[in-house]
């Protein structure tokens, strides 16, 4: 689970700034504004035009029936109520609104947020029932984070490259109880990242998990409560042991444990029945694993552990392979050091 399905870069909202005009100062629009109930209490507003006037000064800086208001003046809308939306545009004579167009609010959108469209990872939370498909790459969520709680339709969801060191600024993540593939790959998550109230558990229909170069040293607890998980890939961290209670994953098929320091994976591949893809090259293995002289799993990879090597290799066991330093996170591979002549 390397990657999401190929999707375009597209910049799914428009900006406008409007202006009041007129004897009346009239903004030449009619919005129709609806209070949705989620699960877990959670109230969203949203606010849509429902029509603009001809000639009007929102016809004039191109707003459309069936637009959606995503935030005013960058004020997300899902915090007001039709009444406050009404006196921002009554106390207001200037006001800056983020536009969904209509297409956007279409069944099945498969979105992808870069730093060529990063003003919209705020207006996400806005797709609501539409989204099913959303990336986020190369974007600061540290620091801006992403209201996640009302994409109750999401299916895949892929935030790489994210800066994230929690998942605290995932905002209503416990929400997405419909998604089944999830990458946290390419970000400083350590092991406290992953307490009980980080909301992973509560993705109960959740069968694949990226959580690739990363800074985790063991497996987090809250894994073991994904108990529809069927691939788990956790590549190039820093962890040295799988635990018992991995065999609480009953549904695991393949994994994947590049790039580690592991040192044995018999212990753990006989307690579960459907695993038959192993990959656990780049390891700390001393010998060759039972799993393997069976011939019950699949290896896709095993090559780069200690026994697999002539012994005149000279390479050097780092004792982390992956860790945080002032620039950011570095990788700590294998190398072959060879004296100058």
């Amino acid at each position: 689970m390397t990657s999401l399905p190929p999707l375009p870069r597209i910049s799914f909202t428009r900006t406008h700034t409007l202006s009041k005009v007129g004897h009346h100062g009239g903004w030449g629009l009619v919005l129709r504004g609806t209070t949705c109930e989620l699960e877990g209490n959670l109230k969203v507003y949203t606010c849509q035009v429902e029509d603009v006037t001809e000639g009007g000064e929102a016809q004039e800086q191109g707003i459309q029936k069936g637009d959606q208001i995503a935030s005013i003046d960058d004020i997300q809308v899902r915090d007001l109520d039709h009444s406050r939306v009404v006196k921002l545009f009554q106390l207001r004579d200037r006001l800056k609104l983020t536009i969904l167009p209509p297409h956007m609010l279409s069944s099945g959108q498969q979105i992808r947020v870069t730093k060529h469209n990063s003003s919209s990872v705020h207006s996400i939370w806005a797709l609501m029932n539409n989204l099913c498909s959303l990336e986020i790459i190369g974007i600061n969520l540290s620091k801006c984070g992403v209201f996640l709680g009302t994409l109750i339709s999401l299916k895949s969801l892929s935030l790489c490259h994210c800066s994230l060191s929690s998942l605290v600024p995932l905002r209503g993540l416990q929400m997405l109880k419909r998604v089944s593939c999830l990458s946290l790959a390419h970000n400083y998550l350590a092991d406290d990242a992953f307490t009980d109230g980080c909301g992973l558990q509560h993705l109960i229909n959740l069968k694949k998990l990226d959580l690739s170069r990363n800074l985790l040293s063991a497996f987090p607890d809250v894994l073991y409560k994904l108990t529809r998980l069927e691939v788990l890939v956790i590549v190039d961290n820093n962890l040295s042991t799988i635990p018992d209670t991995l065999a609480s994953l009953t549904s695991l098929h393949t994994l994947c444990l590049d790039g580690n320091l592991i040192n044995d994976v018999d212990n753990i591949t006989r307690s579960l029945p459907l695993l038959c893809k192993l990959s656990i090259s780049d390891n700390r293995l001393e010998c060759e694993p039972e799993v393997i002289k069976n011939g019950h799993y699949q290896i896709t990879g095993i090559e780069k552990n200690p026994y697999t090597r002539s012994q005149d290799d000279p390479r050097s066991e780092p004792t982390l392979r992956r860790t945080l330093s002032v620039r950011g996170p570095v990788f700590m591979k294998k190398h072959d050091f060879t004296a100058p002549n």
